[in-house]
């Protein structure tokens, strides 16, 4: 005998879904195309598309509170600890190599090019 029920079995890593009201259908339009992924990437986390949506659309909310400091949410906050030390280590492999090579001027200019850049950045935001 197969079970032909439609709902699946929940990870235990999804998102708390116990709610403190009651939950009202609402609308929210779609092309195919995206649609068709939203299905692909609930159906690679093994939830139904509604609660991935659901999920992906409370995610991506960042409400500042009086207790909020402006810090990067945490997940965000560890993508870009993981995208730093990635980019020091390829940059740190890739600035020996060319100490190798005897192309120190080269690094100089694009060293000084990275922290003109960064300042002219910084001096934007600051404005």
């Amino acid at each position: 005998m197969t079970n032909k029920s439609k709902t699946r079995p929940r990870p235990k890593t999804q998102v708390d879904e116990k709610s403190t009201g009651t939950r009202s259908p609402r609308t929210i339009r779609f092309t195919d195309a995206e649609w068709a992924k939203v299905q692909r990437a609930a159906a690679a986390a093994n939830i139904s598309t509604a609660t991935f949506a659901r999920n992906a659309v409370l995610n991506a909310l960042v409400e500042p509170t009086e207790a909020s400091d402006g810090a990067l949410p945490p997940g965000l906050l560890e993508l870009v600890k993981r995208t730093y030390r990635s980019a020091y280590i390829l940059s740190t492999l890739k600035r020996d190599d060319m100490i190798r090579e005897g192309r120190q001027e080269q690094l100089e200019r694009t060293v000084q090019a990275a922290r003109d850049a960064e300042a002219h950045v910084l001096g934007d935001a600051s404005e």
